[in-house]
């Protein structure tokens, strides 16, 4: 999958080009450098939506600053790195093949932090929690996930969120959008009771993807949702979200706290 990095701001985002590229990008009115990198994947890229992050929190009078925040699926660091500078103490995770772009850009950035440790990268494969150091869990008070719903893959986000906890989710699961093999464990022992979460993704399904992952969602979290089409920002209850039209290429951003 190619990212859209030329979709959104023009001048947030530098031009888009194949292999290895510096760029500097502006989120939450920071300046980060970056390395990208394709042949990383989709890790080595930088996501638009990312970039539209900030309109969000506006909108919903969310402030990150001085917040401990753990990050999925970070890739090369641009929103960690922004919301370190920004304020916030973030844990930046990934999978292996990805640390390394993400540690140098995070050490790239380093001299603007206000503390040593603003931004930290750990590794986090979505299907293998019990690996993860959990001891600091304690005091996140957001786990964000941004443009991490693109695929059904065995190991992929839409896995990671799946729930194996009562008759009604088994219900769900079996519908044609659900992962065949569900490791449900991440988001539910990251995200405890009274943690919050929040959701920024482009979208790009067809078969409504994104929609149904977050109705999922909505079994253990209390969630609120806006859409961002580029013309017009619009909130909404998640019980409107069946009933809302997701045209591909809107931004869905979805925040709640868990139940």
């Amino acid at each position: 999958m190619e990212a859209d990095a030329q979709v959104g701001d023009k001048k947030t985002l530098s031009s888009y080009e194949r292999g290895k590229a510096i760029q500097e990008i502006s989120l939450f009115g920071e300046s980060v450098k970056l390395r990208t990198d394709d042949y990383v994947g989709e890790g080595g890229c930088v996501w638009s939506a990312g970039t539209r992050l900030s309109q969000f929190l506006t909108e919903t009078g969310i402030s990150l600053q001085d917040r401990n925040v753990l990050e999925l699926g970070s890739g090369t660091g641009a929103l960690a790195i922004a919301l370190g500078l920004h304020g916030a103490r973030v844990v930046a995770t990934d999978v292996p093949w990805v640390l390394p772009l993400l540690q140098e850009n995070v050490e790239k950035n380093s001299h603007q932090f206000q503390r040593e440790s603003q931004v930290v990268v750990k590794e986090l494969n979505w299907d293998q929690v019990e690996n993860f150091d959990l001891s600091n869990l304690t005091v996140i008070d957001y786990v964000i996930a941004c443009e991490c719903i693109y695929s059904l893959e065995e190991g992929g986000l839409a896995e990671t969120f799946g729930f194996k906890t009562d008759a009604t989710t088994e219900r769900l699961l079996k519908l044609p959008w659900a992962a065949s093999d569900v490791k449900s464990q991440t988001i539910l022992v990251l995200c405890g009771k009274g943690k919050q979460l929040l959701i920024v993704n482009r979208i790009r399904s067809s078969n409504n993807l994104e929609r149904q992952f977050v109705l999922q969602l909505s079994l253990h979290f209390n969630l609120e949702c806006m859409i961002d089409t580029g013309k017009t920002m619009s909130r909404f209850n998640i019980t409107s979200l069946e009933d809302i039209e997701l045209s591909k290429g809107s931004i869905l951003f979805v925040h709640g706290c868990r139940i």
